[in-house]
């Protein structure tokens, strides 16, 4: 079983970005300040740093802003653009609560087999299950780790 890394904010999980979209990056441009350049730059360092015990690993607020700008847009595909920065721009920092992706393995039931790769590719993709490349969760002070 994998539980994806994402943003826990009320009682809804908007997961991490695995990619973004177009408008996305003026988002999260007009929200932290950055070129989406820079700001992908300062992403993969800090994905980067995963690996890193978690003292030595730098917390980058604009970045964990951008992730969720995207993740509550990409949730929310039908809000305008002012309407998803209105909602981050009335969020509490402490009214957001990280979960932190692992990856489990569930052993297969009594006479199932597990899946094999081939056997997943050929199942039809739901926008749920595109997700499961989430890159590794950014590291926000208080991170739940595991829990759904």
């Amino acid at each position: 079983m994998t539980a994806q890394a994402g943003f826990k904010i009320g009682e809804r999980i908007f997961p991490v970005p695995s990619g973004f979209r177009w408008v996305e990056t003026v988002l999260i441009e007009r929200l932290t300040g950055l070129k989406f350049s820079e700001f992908a730059e300062r992403l993969d360092q800090m994905q980067n740093e995963q690996e890193l015990p978690a003292e030595d690993r730098e917390f980058d607020p604009l970045v964990v802003l951008g992730l969720i700008a995207a993740a509550v847009w990409q949730a929310n595909q039908t809000w305008t653009r002012e309407r998803v920065e209105k909602f981050i721009n009335t969020l509490q920092i402490e009214a957001v609560e990280e979960i932190a992706g692992e990856d489990e393995e569930d052993p297969p039931a009594a006479g199932e087999e597990k899946a094999s790769p081939s056997s997943l590719d050929s199942a039809p993709k739901s926008p749920e299950s595109e997700s499961e490349a989430t890159p590794p969760s950014p590291g926000l002070p208080g991170s739940v780790t595991g829990s759904t």
